[in-house]
């Protein structure tokens, strides 16, 4: 038998096509690429024939919605690199800074690495981002920072196959520094964090300052922490002053060598800075949650 499809069914098949095609995200046809490769030069127009050379021109260029930025794999750039509130991307857009070629690219700084202030849409991924040195270091490996004024919540961030390393402080930051302005949704995979003070880390001034955070497959290991710190340092994972935040299938170890406070957070999620019992509390039900 053969199926026949009436006029009337193929018009609103049509139809149907027609509403999905309006809804599906379309692709910023104004987005440019950029290239950043250490055989390049600044003067050069950041091209993939004639790219810039260093951070320096990636910092003081101003990108929206679907632009990339991509360096050079196997090559080592001096960061720190900088957004702030002049670039930004959207959830269907984002601004993406990541490797171009064979390898990953380093990014290569004794104070912060990557730097997103009070702005959003971006997505970083495939790159090795070093502090070089733990114990001189004064910085964050990627540092999300909001600290506007009015409770604003800013995302999406993803960050997505990334190693970080050899940082001062965290690995990866997620602060919120102005009343209850914080993140929504963030997204870590893949990644991993190592020899910093502390793996990752959220933070806000209030509770719920940040939102929807979820962290998948990352590993942090022999962060060592700082000693005579009041609270706990060398964590794997901490997310504090955060509602609606998921860790799953991502591994903690070797961590707090150099921690002397009474406790550690080995994988937690918490809503108050965290005291003796409300990090001791946090630490044994994640560690539960990994098993």
């Amino acid at each position: 038998m053969v199926a026949t499809i009436s006029s009337s069914m193929k018009r609103a098949v049509g139809i149907l096509i027609s509403c999905v095609m309006v809804w599906a995200p379309l692709p910023n046809s104004n987005a440019t690429n950029y290239y950043v490769s250490t055989s390049g030069s600044d003067t050069n127009p950041g091209t993939q024939a004639l790219p810039w050379q260093t951070i320096n021109n990636v910092n003081s260029t101003t990108f929206g919605p679907g632009d990339e930025i991509l360096f050079q794999g196997g090559q080592t750039f001096t960061g720190p690199l900088i957004f702030t509130a002049t670039s930004a991307g959207t959830a269907a857009n984002p601004i993406v800074v990541s490797s171009y070629g064979t390898g990953l690219a380093i990014i290569s700084s004794t104070s912060d690495g990557i730097d997103i202030t009070d702005t959003q849409g971006f997505s970083i991924s495939g790159l090795v981002i070093t502090g070089v040195n733990h114990n001189t270091n004064t910085g964050r490996g990627i540092y999300l920072l909001n600290d506007l004024a009015g409770n604003v919540k800013l995302g999406p961030i993803t960050i997505d196959s990334v190693t970080v390393n050899n940082f001062g402080y965290d690995g990866i930051s997620i602060y919120g520094l102005n009343g209850s302005s914080g993140w929504n949704s963030v997204t870590i995979t893949n990644s991993t964090s190592y020899a910093n003070r502390d793996g990752v880390q959220s933070y806000g001034l209030a509770n719920n300052a940040n939102q929807n955070i979820f962290i998948d497959q990352v590993t942090t290991h022999d962060n060592p922490g700082r000693s005579g710190s009041g609270n706990p340092t060398g964590s794997g994972i901490g997310l504090g002053q955060t509602n609606g935040a998921t860790i799953q299938r991502c591994v903690a170890y070797n961590n707090g060598a150099s921690n002397t406070s009474a406790t550690m957070l080995v994988l937690a999620i918490y809503s108050v800075v965290p005291g003796p019992l409300a990090g001791t509390t946090s630490a044994l039900m994640s560690a539960k949650m990994t098993r």
